[in-house]
């Protein structure tokens, strides 16, 4: 009868740390997508795609970002371009301001620049 005791508690305390361990992260892979017929501007207007979706404006796209579990990334390889603003219907809104966006929606943004 001693060892029930010790099992209840043995019980409890695997329990306690299996509760405490934080979920796996859910990282959003954003890729290019060609725009929508109608989004025919003369700057070679720019999508973004994640999986089957694809977002052509930037409320949209923001839409999209605050509706993400608390905790995931929002992860984006520009290529070899440096972008200042969010590529999407001509945004005015900053990299910065953008990575400062997802934040409030408890979102990280990776912005990846390669070739530079």
């Amino acid at each position: 009868m001693r060892q029930f005791p010790l099992f209840v508690a043995v019980a409890l305390a695997l329990s306690s740390c299996m509760s405490q361990r934080s979920p796996p992260t859910n990282i959003v892979h954003l890729g290019w997508a060609a725009p929508d017929a109608d989004n025919s501007q003369w700057w070679h207007p720019r999508a973004f795609k994640v999986g089957p979706q694809r977002f052509g404006t930037l409320e949209d796209f923001k839409a999209f970002i605050a509706r993400l579990p608390p905790g995931s990334i929002a992860h984006w390889d520009s290529g070899c371009i440096r972008y200042e603003v969010i590529p999407l219907a001509h945004s005015e809104m900053s990299i910065q301001d953008f990575k400062a966006y997802c934040k409030q929606h408890s979102v990280e943004f990776q912005y990846v620049v390669s070739g530079y």
